[in-house]
């Protein structure tokens, strides 16, 4: 083989090998999830988003609430919290969800979800179904012991909660 197609094969494979090496570049949200979805109740809005921490995973929290005041007048808060040094902040902008990684087309799993209606975390898991919902599961060990919630897109612009 001539040097000079020695060369320039050489030159090819490099760049190639650098192409495969070179890491993803970070972005939006996966557009399955970027935007707003509503959770099962409809009393919250949830907003999906690039983990702060780590922007390959993805994280979203609570920005709209149907009722963001509590029955006494103040802002809903996180009451029932397992840490009772939590206990006081506000459901609005609160982190709900986080960690999840896409491991396929339209899944995602890896992930942790709070419930402020008992005030755990729980490991989740959520797949887009064809019709557009979104199944969030949240379970403790193992995927088949756990509760499943069916959230949808919203379908008008949410106001966020201050």
């Amino acid at each position: 083989m001539p040097q000079a197609d020695r060369a320039s094969g050489l030159t090819a494979m490099a760049g190639i090998a650098l192409l495969l090496s070179a890491p993803a570049q970070a972005g939006p949200p996966p557009p399955a999830l970027d935007g707003w979805w509503l959770d099962e109740t409809g009393r919250a809005g949830i907003r999906f988003e690039r983990c702060k921490s780590d922007d390959s995973t993805i994280c979203g929290s609570v920005r709209w609430l149907l009722h963001p005041m509590a029955k006494g007048g103040g802002p809903e808060v996180d009451a029932l919290n397992k840490d009772e040094h939590l206990r006081g902040r506000r459901v609005c902008g609160m982190a709900m969800l986080g960690g999840f990684v896409a491991d396929g087309p339209n899944h995602w799993s890896n992930g942790w979800i709070y419930n402020p209606d008992d005030g755990d975390t729980y490991q989740s898991i959520m797949t887009l179904s064809e019709d557009g919902r979104l199944h969030v599961r949240g379970y403790v060990g193992i995927a088949l012991i756990g509760k499943s919630e069916n959230w949808t897109r919203a379908k008008i612009s949410l106001r966020p909660c201050t």
